[in-house]
């Protein structure tokens, strides 16, 4: 028999705790699902990450976020606030449990009456849990964010190249190793920064002729451009990437240039 929950919400990021916890001040049950664990983006960001945002307005549910050094928050410390925001209100989160279906109920013409139909997989390593299950909800709380997909730029070989990442690692993985970094915004402009000092060579491909500084941060630009003026960074301005390939990356430039349209630059 399938199961009627009053409220689903779907995520377990910073909106989908802080629905919970003001739902539970409520009195009002929902059942919480996520497909990774809590805070699934911050999972994968590089360690050390800072938010650009300072810990006032990254606060939830009235709890204060207190960062070690009363500086902007890394994503260690958000992380950790989460879980213990999680359990100050002891929200029933179901982590590893997946939305895999929705669908709307069309008979649904009492105000009381299940409006949606889903369809939920948990990871196979759920202890005693079916892989599989539908559930009735009279309302669904989607709080899934809009970063768990890459934006994807359209290159040949961008999705089927294991050495093309659309996320920052650790960037201790990236000693010594040539990388190349497409774009010109805080999170390029971070990265670049971030992985020269670890040991990277690092190039970067921005299809503008230079850095907007209304859109980097204002402690990030002079940093990146010091760099670039004394060849650290290597800046490749007013191209785009054409092709990826074991090794190499080919540019387009965007304007005419007496040496080509296209070049290559190491990419490992």
């Amino acid at each position: 028999m399938e199961k009627t929950e009053n409220i689903v919400i779907v995520g377990a990021g910073p909106i989908g705790i802080e629905t919970a916890a003001l739902l539970k001040r409520r009195g009002l049950h929902a059942r919480h699902i996520d497909a990774g664990p809590i805070a699934a983006t911050l999972d994968w960001w590089a360690p050390g990450t800072k938010f650009f945002s300072s810990p006032e307005r990254l606060e939830i549910a009235g709890v204060p976020l207190v960062t070690r050094d009363q500086e902007k928050a890394t994503r260690e410390e958000y992380m950790a606030y989460l879980r213990a925001v999680a359990a100050q209100f002891k929200l029933p989160i179901e982590t590893y449990t997946k939305l895999v279906d929705a669908e709307r109920i069309e008979d649904s013409n009492t105000p009381d009456a299940p409006r949606f139909r889903l369809k939920l997989r948990r990871e196979p390593s759920t202890p005693g849990a079916h892989p599989t299950e539908t559930v009735l909800a009279k309302n669904l709380i989607l709080a899934t964010g809009n970063m768990d997909l890459p934006r994807l730029i359209g290159v040949k070989g961008e999705t089927t190249t294991p050495w093309v990442s659309h996320y920052l690692k650790d960037p201790h993985h990236y000693y010594g190793k040539s990388v190349l970094i497409v774009g010109g915004k805080n999170s390029a402009v971070e990265a670049a920064i971030r992985l020269y000092r670890v040991g990277a060579k690092v190039a970067l491909s921005y299809r503008q002729s230079r850095f907007d500084p209304e859109r980097i941060k204002y402690w990030l630009l002079p940093e990146l451009e010091w760099l670039i003026e004394k060849g650290r960074i290597v800046f490749h301005p007013e191209t785009i990437p054409e092709h990826f390939e074991p090794g190499a990356t080919t540019l387009k430039r965007l304007r005419p240039h007496p040496e080509g349209e296209t070049f290559k630059t190491a990419s490992d």
